[in-house]
């Protein structure tokens, strides 16, 4: 249900979609599931024991993997609170001119990143490795609906 910008509602600020609480709680249930389902998944093919003890994992590899996600998130902070709270851009449209090419450099170090990723989990787990991977990312994403803004973005 669209409100707000086509309706001329009042509870609308700047022509932004307005969100009902059942819309909102049906977003954290679905979060919620992921987190869930990642959880129990990695329990049963104990992940993070495996990413931080396995001799068949391709070492060199995960570690380019987790400096691709440090940079990525370095970049995604970078836009999100340094921007804003230091140099006053809290409009996300200023990104494009301000800094243009940050958005896709997220992008491409994110699916090379990914891709990296599954290379370096493939002699574990195999064919099973972009569905055991990609359910704990999909978590991660999904987790963050859980954390509490209090005003800071």
């Amino acid at each position: 249900q669209r409100e707000g910008a086509e309706s001329g509602s009042s509870d609308s600020l700047d022509g932004t979609l307005v969100r009902s609480r059942a819309e909102r709680l049906q977003d954290k249930c679905v979060s919620l599931v992921w987190v869930v389902a990642a959880y129990f998944l990695a329990r049963w093919t104990n992940f993070y024991t495996t990413l931080w003890s396995s001799d068949q994992l391709n070492r060199v590899l995960l570690r380019i993997a987790f400096m691709g996600f440090g940079i990525a998130v370095a970049m995604i902070l970078y836009l999100t609170l340094y921007l804003p709270k230091v140099k006053g851009l809290s409009d996300s449209s200023a990104w494009s001119v301000y800094c243009p090419k940050v958005i896709p450099t997220i992008g491409v170090i994110s699916i090379v990143t990914y891709l990296i990723f599954l290379r370096a989990l493939w002699p574990v787990w195999g064919f099973l490795a972009p569905v055991i991977s990609g359910t704990e990312l999909m978590a991660m994403v999904m987790a963050t609906n859980f954390i509490p803004v209090f005003g800071l973005c």
